[in-house]
């Protein structure tokens, strides 16, 4: 008698999966010559200041700051789903420590066409000290902020070697009690284009509008129109240039990339309230300047390096209150290095 074996191949191949979980970890240090944003004048009086209420909580102008993060990213089939938790460490200043928490979904639409929708919360994010006119002192001036956008991405001509992103944006920014009139509404469009000079050239140009409407006042028997406050109602644009640029060299056998960026963003404040009722928003305007540099560089295994430098401006402007510069205008230095860890843990 004859005895048949018959071995099945399904049961000596593995199941593929049919979704990946990948994770990234990372940390980021990054020095900060002015995380007030202070001007020249307060830098030059804070040693030896006796204004007690405005320096509350501020032990430094400049800090060192830690970032560490988490992301862990979902993929199956044509969808990626990625949640991020990051915390922010002021190592002088931990007034100023927050939290961030994010969830991002893509969706692939066709072909070099992707879908995201992005959720933002910050549940605490502190300025600085501020004067409030009804408790005649400075209190803490900081809000929790929620961010919902939508991103539409489209590669087109060989390789995707041009590319376009619309963006849209919905903010709500909920201010201390002391400032409630500073609570916002804030919708945003945005369009970017970039294209691949070459395999190794990229450039990209973004621009950005953006309409702010505050609360504008802080008493439940007040209104908009019927009030005593401040409105810090705005219109924002910027405008960025970026490049980027595979280096023609390599560091421990992998090709760095430079990347530059410059930006301008102006702020034209649309208070409808006189200058005298509002001297510090009526006819105002903020212009913002940035120059940026940094260096990414893969060292393979899912890891990867960056350095970064930062330097800003801002410049204010008013017809209402002609030293308002002298007290709004600083400038600021920022650089920094990151490292980040990504790793398939099932796929």
């Amino acid at each position: 008698m004859a005895i048949m074996v018959v071995q099945a191949d399904a049961k000596s191949k593995k199941k593929s999966r049919s979704y990946s979980i990948r994770l990234e970890t990372g940390f980021s240090t990054t020095y900060d010559d002015n995380v007030y944003r202070r001007t020249d004048d307060e830098r030059d009086e804070f040693p030896t200041s006796i204004m007690e209420g405005k320096w509350d909580r501020i032990h430094t102008l400049d800090d060192f700051i830690v970032g560490q993060w988490i992301d862990v990213e979902y993929r199956r089939s044509e969808t990626r789903v990625t949640a991020r938790a990051k915390q922010t460490n002021y190592w002088q200043n931990p007034a100023k420590t927050f939290h961030y928490y994010g969830l991002n979904v893509r969706q692939k639409l066709a072909p070099w066409t992707y879908a995201y929708l992005d959720y933002r919360y910050i549940p605490r994010y502190y300025i600085r000290q501020i004067y409030d006119d009804d408790t005649r002192d400075h209190e803490a001036y900081d809000y929790a902020k929620h961010r919902l956008a939508f991103d539409l991405r489209r590669s087109f001509l060989k390789r995707g070697a041009l590319s376009i992103r619309i963006h849209g944006r919905y903010e709500h920014e909920d201010y201390t009690d002391n400032f409630d009139e500073y609570d916002f509404n804030a919708y945003a469009t945005e369009g970017e284009i970039g294209y691949d000079i070459t395999r190794d050239l990229e450039i990209g140009f973004e621009a950005l509008y953006r309409e702010v409407h505050t609360k504008g006042y802080d008493e439940p028997d007040e209104t908009a129109d019927d009030n005593d406050d401040s409105d810090g109602s705005y219109e924002e644009n910027t405008f960025e240039l970026k490049l980027s640029y595979d280096l023609p060299f390599k560091m421990f056998g992998r090709t760095p990339s430079l990347r530059l960026s410059g930006s301008k963003n102006k702020k034209v404040y649309t208070a409808d309230e006189s200058p005298w009722e509002d001297p510090y928003h009526a006819g105002r305007e903020d212009s913002k300047y940035a120059i940026g540099a940094g260096m990414r560089l893969g060292l393979g295994h899912g890891v990867s390096t960056s350095l970064s430098y930062k330097w800003q401006q801002r410049e204010v402007d008013s017809f209402a209150k002609d030293d308002l510069g002298d007290e709004k205008d600083f400038t600021s230095n920022t650089i920094g290095m990151q490292v980040s860890v990504t790793q398939d843990i099932l796929k």
